[in-house]
């Protein structure tokens, strides 16, 4: 694998990560997955989580949002 090509599954990999963990803040705060179906939007700390549920299986798509400089 080329230098770049690890610099770039690190990235990945740390985005992954973070989603993940997002995810798990989310679901503390009472995040759940309503039988009702349809597409939901919550947003924590500067990302979004979208997610559709249809009763049986869920997508669940995290947008990460760039980080703010501090000025």
């Amino acid at each position: 694998m080329s230098k770049w090509g690890e610099v770039q599954a690190e990235i990945y990999d740390e985005m992954l990560h973070r989603a993940f963990l997002l995810l798990r803040d989310f679901l503390k705060m009472g995040l759940a997955l309503s039988p009702d179906g349809g597409i939901r939007e919550h947003s924590l700390r500067h990302h979004t989580i979208v997610y559709r549920y249809d009763g049986a299986t869920a997508t669940i798509v995290v947008i990460v949002s760039p980080r703010r400089k501090r000025r």
